[in-house]
C-alpha cells in the first residue's frame, strides 16, 4: 500500500490530525480493505462523541467536515463525477458543504448532530478549508503512513504528528 497517498487516504488523515490538533482521542484510522473511496474510516472514541457533541459543537464541525476540505483542496475529481459540481460557480466551502452532505453520510450526520442543522454552515466549511490549508504537511505524513501501514491507532497517528528529534 505505498505510493502517492490516494484521496481515501488523504481524506481519512485530515480527520485524524484535526482530533489530534483539538486534543480529541483518535481510537485508529484506516484504508484497510477498501476497495472504494468510501471504504474509509478515522474512529474516534465515544468519550469525543458524548463530551465533544454537547461541550464543542465547533470541534465536531472541524472534525466531520476536514475529510470532504481536504479531498476539495487537493483537487478531487470525484466531487465533479459524483456531485454534478461545476467548479466555476461554487466556492471552495460550496464544494466542501454539498461533498459532505451527499456523499459522506456518517460525517454529515455527525456534523448536523452537533451542529442542530439541516444543510453545511458556510462559516464552518471555511473554517475546516482554513485548517486543512494550514495543515496539509501533517495531513500528507499520516496520509503517506496510512497508505504504507493500512491502519494505524490513535497512538501512531500522534506519533506521526509528533516533531522530529535530530
Amino acid at each position: 500500500m505505498s505510493g502517492e497517498p490516494s484521496l481515501l487516504a488523504i481524506h481519512e488523515a485530515a480527520h485524524a490530525v484535526a482530533m489530534v490538533h483539538l486534543g480529541l482521542p483518535v481510537a485508529q484510522v484506516s484504508v484497510l480493505g477498501s476497495t472504494a473511496w468510501q471504504d474509509g474510516v478515522a474512529r474516534h472514541t465515544r468519550a469525543f462523541v458524548s463530551g465533544a457533541m454537547a461541550t464543542a459543537p465547533q470541534s465536531v464541525a472541524l472534525v466531520s467536515l476536514a475529510g470532504c476540505a481536504a479531498q476539495v483542496v487537493a483537487g478531487s475529481k470525484q466531487y465533479e463525477l459524483v456531485c454534478g459540481g461545476r467548479e466555476d460557480y461554487q466556492s471552495e466551502a460550496e464544494r466542501v458543504a454539498r461533498w459532505t452532505k451527499a456523499n459522506h453520510r456518517a460525517d454529515f450526520a455527525l456534523y448536523s448532530q452537533a451542529r442542530g442543522v439541516d444543510e453545511v454552515l458556510p462559516e464552518d466549511a471555511a473554517v475546516a478549508l482554513e485548517f486543512v490549508k494550514a495543515n496539509r504537511d501533517p495531513i500528507r505524513a499520516v496520509a503517506e503512513t496510512l497508505m504504507e501501514r493500512g491502519q494505524l491507532s490513535g497512538a501512531e497517528v500522534t506519533a506521526v504528528l509528533a516533531p522530529k528529534q535530530d
